[in-house]
């Protein structure tokens, strides 16, 4: 072969009405395909038929037959099983080429020495008949050089700002996948594009973009018509694509990588919007106000997205010329539903609480303290579980070995690890900084509020944590059990410290700490927290602590002394925050496995369930494998035996 040959694969079902403009756009080519290869995935509209009768007329056009349905990405990779070209270019069926695509695309591999290479996208509006726009613009025609894996992952955060380019559709020289063994995934049905090249370039291969539109990818919606295309394409899945993406986070390939899993976080979380976006346009479609309410019930975070996607409705239907009656419909099944959920939101606030554990192992080992120097947390056990938030206690230290210097890289890289492997499961990640209201300056600790320099180096650290896991599910702790001040002083120090989060571009929730050891039958109506808290985003929670024994340390030097102690030191942090309005995380509690402590946390848990007003979540203390076996409140199995204490946690989950 000349080097520049082409197989040019066509996955089709049930396309029987517009898969001929797919092949004939691919027969018409300026440079002429080696071969054409249709690959029917088991239609059931006669398509199969219709291909058999096509191809008798066009010895180069090769129809293979699936036994069963695939998916798209099976089809795919059988045709590249078949393919004998030098070049393989993928060609959608209710696609179609541009006559010069393949005399581009080629030209433009040879010169860039590319293994891979795309093109831009011409939109088509099949009810309009016309190109009416392009996916890349001027950014595609600006962007030179080989794109490596960062910049795809950039251009692919499905926010909006700008065409994915996981819609490109490479051409790849043949030899180079079969040298890789590289294929398309065939568990992914929605995103596979996006994962095939991810998969390229993690394998170092070359990929160019040209900067010409000659894909002509056709509007599920014509932007010019304003109609549907009449061609048949299943739903996006966004959720199986998040689902999809998360789990690439956590490939050995990417997930030491902070940067990154960073980005493929913040695609997760843009699929997620579009699923949120997509859900909303099937209940206006249905006019399923229920399934809003239930959707605002279950995620309050929702409503106000909501609202945006529904004055957005309104505003394309006066543009594309609605009646009057007709958009004055629209308000009103609007109107309706606002008041239904934001009802439904009312009665749901903050729910359901986030049930969890705290995951030791960064938070000790330095001094004196008799355990290992330190431990990676692995939250698997847990979130195998059920459980919906993983708190990580760590040493201030160790995440930043010199003040006001550099993040430890390894031990972000850990950290990035584990809030990969939470969100995958459904779970938040508490990040808490265990500095007891100190922070080490020059090795030595330092109160934050009596010395200067102290709280400067503070202010730097917690800021710098917040701009390196701003785009992760995580809730921020500022400092976990300060005690040498009061509400008042600290409130100085937690008010710079959220204001330097905020401005590092992190948006979650914060968790602020009552001093003395956070304790939380400290707070009542009668005494109630002192500190006056500024967050300009609103989302903060006051931390407190409870532990079941007599004093209250969590040393269990002395037994339980009645099975609702921990029901009645929560009492007064309740009643203060039905008052007040403001949440209450309880980020540490526990207790031994004996049948009076047990009692004791059962009883508690009851409480904390039927205030789903009050209290965001629950983290049981201890968890980390590497507590020894006879320590009280270990949480981790010994000896294959699941321990008490967690197995009541699981229980008060799952009713």
């Amino acid at each position: 072969m000349s080097g520049n040959t082409v197989s040019i694969i066509i996955p089709a079902f049930n396309a029987k009405a517009f898969v001929g403009r797919a092949i004939n756009s691919a027969l018409e080519q300026s440079l002429p395909p080696f071969e054409v290869i249709v690959v029917d995935d088991c239609s059931n509209d006669g398509t199969r038929e219709w291909l058999r009768i096509f191809s008798d007329g066009h010895p180069n056009v090769k129809i293979l037959a699936l036994p069963q349905n695939g998916g798209p990405s099976a089809a795919r990779n059988v045709g590249i099983e078949a393919a004998q070209g030098d070049w393989v270019a993928i060609l959608d069926a209710d696609d179609a080429f541009a006559s010069d695509r393949l005399k581009n695309l080629v030209s433009f591999a040879q010169q860039t020495d590319s293994d891979l290479v795309a093109d831009d996208l011409a939109y088509y509006d099949a009810a309009a008949e016309a190109v009416v726009g392009r996916g890349l613009g001027e950014t595609g025609a600006a962007f030179t050089g080989a794109v490596t894996l960062k910049d795809f992952l950039v251009h692919n955060l499905a926010d909006d700002n700008g065409m994915d380019w996981g819609l490109l559709k490479p051409m790849f020289k043949r030899s180079m996948l079969l040298e890789q063994g590289i294929r398309y995934a065939e568990n992914i049905k929605h995103g596979e594009d996006f994962r095939l090249v991810v998969d390229l370039l993690l394998a170092g291969r070359r990929f160019h973009i040209f900067p010409e539109p000659f894909y002509l990818y056709t509007q599920r919606y014509g932007t010019q018509s304003r109609r549907p295309s009449g061609l048949t394409r299943t739903t996006i899945a966004y959720g199986k694509m998040k689902d999809a993406v998360n789990e690439l986070a956590l490939d050995p390939r990417i997930c030491h990588d902070p940067k990154l899993v960073q980005l493929l976080r913040l695609r997760a979380k843009g699929l997620s919007r579009h699923d949120d976006a997509q859900y909303i346009a099937t209940a206006l479609r249905n006019g399923d106000c229920l399934g809003l309410i239930k959707k605002v019930a279950n995620d309050t975070g929702f409503f106000p997205f909501m609202c945006a996607q529904l004055g957005r409705a309104i505003r394309r239907r006066l543009y594309a010329g609605y009646s009057f009656l007709r958009i004055f419909l629209v308000v009103i099944f609007i109107t309706f539903g606002l008041e239904s959920v934001a009802y439904a939101a009312t009665k749901a606030t903050h729910r359901p609480i986030y049930w969890g554990v705290n995951d030791s192992g960064l938070d000790f080992g330095h001094g004196d303290i008799p355990w290992k120097n330190f431990a990676i947390p692995n939250p698997s056990y847990y979130l195998a579980h059920g459980v919906t938030l993983v708190r990580i206690p760590f040493q201030i230290a160790r995440l930043q070995p010199t003040p006001d210097g550099p993040l430890a890289p390894a031990i972000v890289r850990d950290l990035q690890m584990i809030i990969t492997k939470d969100q995958a499961a459904g779970a938040i990640t508490v990040l808490d900084p265990h500095g007891y209201g100190f922070f080490d300056v020059d090795g030595q600790p330092q109160d934050i509020l009596k010395n200067c320099g102290a709280a400067s180096d503070y202010l730097n650290f917690i800021w710098q944590v917040a701009r390196t896991f701003k785009g992760d599910d995580i809730a921020l702790g500022l400092m976990n059990e300060p005690h040498t001040g009061n509400d008042v002083e600290y409130a100085k120090i937690w008010n710079a410290a959220i204001a330097a989060v905020r401005r590092a571009g992190f948006h979650g929730v914060v968790l602020v700490p009552h001093a003395h050891w956070e304790t939380a039958a400290d707070i009542s109506p009668a005494t109630p927290y002192q500190g006056q808290i500024n967050d300009p985003d609103k989302n903060w929670v006051l931390e407190v602590h409870s532990y079941l024994d007599p004093d209250g340390s969590g040393t269990y030097k002395q037994p339980v002394a009645s099975t609702d102690i921990g029901a009645k030191r929560l009492a007064g942090v309740i009643a203060w925050s039905r008052q007040t309005g403001i949440r209450v995380f309880l980020g540490e509690t526990g207790g031994p496995a004996d049948p009076a402590s047990l009692a004791a946390l059962k009883t508690m848990y009851t409480e904390i369930k039927s205030a789903p007003d009050v209290f965001w979540g629950i983290a049981l203390w201890g968890g980390g494998a590497w507590w020894k076996p006879n320590y009280p409140m270990r949480l981790d199995p010994i000896n294959g035996v699941d321990r008490p204490q967690f197995t009541a946690l699981e229980k008060a989950m799952d009713h």
